[in-house]
């Protein structure tokens, strides 16, 4: 099953777009750089899953081209019913949170 999304997203200091897909019979999420201005580069844009309370980094959104993630046995059991979150993130200290969130929707799988 094939799930995608496209984010666009427009700050003060930014503008930023993503194609989403996420793959479940490949047990994958691919993201797709679609549109990518940041004006502050000791910041990066981050890819976070949150059900309940329980909150799990995926990884930095790609600037250019494409990334993919391995959708792993944790990973699988929280995109049901989670949430997808992308927040701003200073390059060299990511948390265990999201800092600064841009944007949250619910991950239709």
């Amino acid at each position: 099953m094939l799930i995608s999304i496209s984010l666009f997203h427009q700050t003060a200091n930014a503008k930023f777009g993503w194609n989403v897909n996420t793959n479940l019979s490949k047990q994958q999420i691919t993201l797709t750089a679609t549109t990518h201005q940041h004006a502050d580069f000791s910041k990066v844009c981050t890819l976070w899953i949150k059900n309940g309370e329980k909150i799990l980094l995926i990884g930095s959104m790609p600037e250019t081209g494409e990334k993919t993630f391995k959708i792993t046995q944790k990973l699988g059991k929280m995109i049901k019913g989670g949430e997808l979150i992308i927040s701003i993130e200073n390059k060299q200290n990511q948390g265990l949170s999201p800092t600064i969130i841009e944007y949250q929707q619910e991950w239709k799988s």
